[in-house]
């Protein structure tokens, strides 16, 4: 059974099969950390609002497996947005599942706000393209809502040590709007999202997942992985 986030203070945590995770909701521009019990660590999915953003949040809670924070907009802000960090159950050969949702809302008749991704690895990251991930097969990709031009994006990255491995994947239906800011080969990397043109009062939303294990993670299980991605249910709500 997945783990549930404990009782908020500043800072929420959870602990399962020798990992903890910790994070500051009211501060999604820190990243979350994950910290094993044989000294791993990564600091994983900072969130950056582009324009800037005042930061107020309005409401913090857990839900189940969910920790939401959303933040409105006042002032200067373009926009409101919320992150749902969600624990689910991880497929086989990982021991813990974090997905992250962001959405965004505007009251401005014009407006095209960003959010950047950012992940700290020890070492480097390992790229994955889309059409790396999935069978060669454009009508099915059609069918599941992407396209060939995003055939060579970038949808999984991978970071391994002699004591663990952590893989940040993207959402197959977001690639179409995802811009990747560094090169492959440094330890930092970041992800911006959205972009587009947001018409007043629709929400738009992106979801990213990360998953931590002990063990060494090979290409099939990065393929199982995203596959399972593609094949999760969308939430109603978020």
């Amino acid at each position: 059974m997945t783990a549930k986030w404990s009782p908020l203070r500043t800072v929420a945590e959870f602990n399962q099969q020798g990992w903890s995770v910790e994070l500051d909701p009211s501060k999604p521009t820190s990243p979350l950390v994950l910290k094993s019990s044989q000294g791993v660590r990564w600091e994983a999915l900072a969130i950056k609002p582009m324009p800037q953003h005042s930061m107020r949040a309005e409401e913090i809670y857990i839900r189940e497996q969910d920790l939401i924070a959303r933040f409105g907009q006042h002032g200067k802000d373009a926009y409101s947005f919320q992150v749902d960090w969600r624990l689910f159950t991880p497929p086989p050969g990982f021991e813990v599942g974090i997905e992250i949702w962001i959405s965004l809302q505007t009251l401005l008749l014009d407006s095209a706000p960003k959010i950047e991704v950012s992940s700290q690895a020890i070492e480097s990251w390992k790229a994955f393209q889309h059409q790396q991930l999935v069978e060669d097969n454009a009508v099915q990709d059609q069918q599941q809502g992407w396209s060939a031009s995003q055939a060579e994006t970038v949808a999984a990255l991978l970071s391994s040590t002699k004591s663990g491995s952590c893989l940040w994947l993207i959402e197959p239906r977001d690639l179409q709007q995802v811009s990747w800011k560094t090169k492959l080969s440094d330890k930092h990397q970041t992800a911006e999202l959205f972009g587009a043109f947001l018409e007043k009062g629709v929400i738009r939303r992106a979801r990213v997942q990360l998953l931590v294990t002990h063990q060494s993670v090979s290409t099939v299980d990065v393929q199982r992985a995203y596959g399972q991605l593609i094949e999760s249910e969308l939430p109603l709500t978020t």
